[in-house]
């Protein structure tokens, strides 16, 4: 009730509405949409990402942790990476298969559901994912914190965070492609949106994620 709520004063007012959707600006992104888009992996049948964060509890609000304040951790984590294979596939959600939240690794949070994995199509596209509060209080960026696959009719593809400016493509042969850096990020975007410019993100993309 409250998106509906925040659509329709969006349209009514054409107010603009933005999220920290910042997925999509990553270096890789770019080239695998494009990439994606000429047919370098056939069409685009599955793909399975992993996105796990780590609990925090010294930075993380109180509130956070309380029972019926968190928005849940599949809400919370998965917008991000269903965001950017909408920005990649062109594709929007359009089945929810299996889903699961459960308490494993915040140990003295018992109601707070720590864990979420989920099995979803995006169009003819079955989508697995693991956005679980499971990753170690590691000093860097592990490689399974958003890491990506694409699985198509005469390929795969593979990019992480950690190595944002490499796409892996894997056809007959194995291909590292380079990735140039993106010049805009979600903020800019935004307010590039408000001025009345074309931009890589905007209220429809956010509202539809």
């Amino acid at each position: 009730s409250e998106l509906e709520e925040i659509q329709k004063l969006s349209s009514q007012s054409r107010l603009k509405v933005s999220c920290m959707l910042d997925l999509r600006y990553l270096a890789a992104a770019k080239k695998a949409r494009e990439l994606i888009g000429e047919g370098a992996i056939g069409t685009v049948g599955i793909v399975s990402f992993t996105g796990q964060h780590f609990l925090d509890y010294e930075h993380r609000p109180k509130w956070y942790f309380e029972d019926g304040k968190h928005g849940g951790t599949i809400n919370d984590i998965a917008i991000h990476g269903i965001d950017l294979i909408r920005y990649i596939t062109g594709e929007n959600l359009s089945g929810i298969t299996a889903a699961r939240v459960w308490n494993r690794f915040a140990v003295s949070e018992p109601n707070f559901k720590d864990c979420g994995q989920f099995m979803v199509d995006m169009g003819g596209i079955s989508v697995m994912g693991d956005v679980s509060y499971a990753a170690p209080n590691y000093d860097g960026i592990l490689p399974t914190y958003w890491s990506f696959y694409f699985w198509g009719t005469t390929g795969m593809m593979h990019f992480n965070l950690k190595d944002s400016k490499t796409l892996l493509l894997y056809s007959k042969t194995e291909q590292i492609i380079p990735c140039p850096e993106n010049t805009s990020d979600y903020l800019s975007d935004f307010i590039r949106e408000i001025q009345g410019y074309s931009t890589m993100i905007c209220t429809e993309d956010v509202l539809e994620s």
